[in-house]
């Protein structure tokens, strides 16, 4: 049973969607669709054939077995959250965190009856303040770029999850892994959690030396990284694109990803 942290609070608690002033009302729709695609995908178990799916999916789940707590970071329309949720077992928990006010809020009514799942408005980073993110028309938000803008909270990921007992996550964060990275240091050396991460091109434009910052990091932390190929894992020396990170007590994860439930379809 994993140590249970405080709520969000009032300050990273999800929006509640009618007091949302970003996005217009064809945002607002189309993230209402593209999340009501997802959960139902789920629910009937086809989630394999959702343009989401990706090359990590099935390695996640396969590690979840087990899990005690797993942490969204990055959320966006909840397709991992949910997966993870049907996926673990009575008394595990989920945390969610979305810094787009709309998904954010679509999320909190997603999970609202949910105790096991808790969802928080925020961005992961490596200080604890208001930021500026910017959302291009078709992509997620992220530090800097062009786009509509809007203020959200950073918060440090090792105060948020604070003491919980954190088995995996995976961090999607639009080029600021190096931030998101330096605010879990506590969690990565004291829980030892893997992570699932996307690291993205651009990562040194949105924090200086970024990718150098986080090959140290791991190392010092004796993470080692991983990237999936058909035939299993591979060490390799540098992120970059979709990566595993493992503790170096660990084993890396074998080959889930062949497995096929019998209501998933063929791509």
């Amino acid at each position: 049973m994993p140590t249970q942290t405080a709520g969000p609070g009032p300050l990273l608690a999800p929006p509640v969607l009618a007091d949302v002033t970003f996005g217009d009302t064809a945002y607002r729709q189309a993230c209402a669709q593209q999340q009501f695609e997802v959960t139902s995908a789920i629910e009937d178990g086809y989630w394999s054939a959702l343009p989401v799916c990706e090359d990590l999916t099935a390695p996640l789940l396969a590690c979840l077995d087990g899990a005690r707590v797993f942490v969204d970071v990055g959320a966006e329309r909840g397709f991992y959250a949910c997966l993870a949720r049907q996926q673990m077992a009575a008394g595990s928990s989920v945390i969610a965190i979305e810094p787009d006010p709309v998904r954010c809020a679509l999320l909190g009514t997603h999970f609202a009856d949910d105790p096991q799942v808790r969802v928080y408005h925020a961005a992961a980073g490596d200080v604890d303040g208001r930021i500026t993110l910017s959302k291009p028309d078709g992509r997620s938000a992220r530090l800097g770029g062009v786009g509509s803008r809007f203020e959200v909270h950073s918060v440090r990921l090792d105060d948020l999850v604070g003491h919980d007992a954190v088995d995996v996550i995976k961090i999607d964060v639009e080029g600021a892994e190096a931030l998101a990275l330096a605010g879990l240091e506590r969690t990565l050396s004291w829980q030892r959690p893997l992570l699932f991460v996307e690291f993205h091109p651009w990562i040194d434009e949105v924090s200086a030396d970024g990718r150098n910052r986080i090959r140290n990091q791991l190392s010092r932390l004796n993470y080692r990284i991983y990237r999936m190929f058909d035939d299993g894992p591979r060490l390799v020396p540098q992120p970059g694109g979709r990566m595993i990170l493992v503790p170096h007590e660990r084993d890396a994860p074998g080959r889930p990803w062949r497995r096929r439930t019998s209501k998933q379809v063929s791509k």
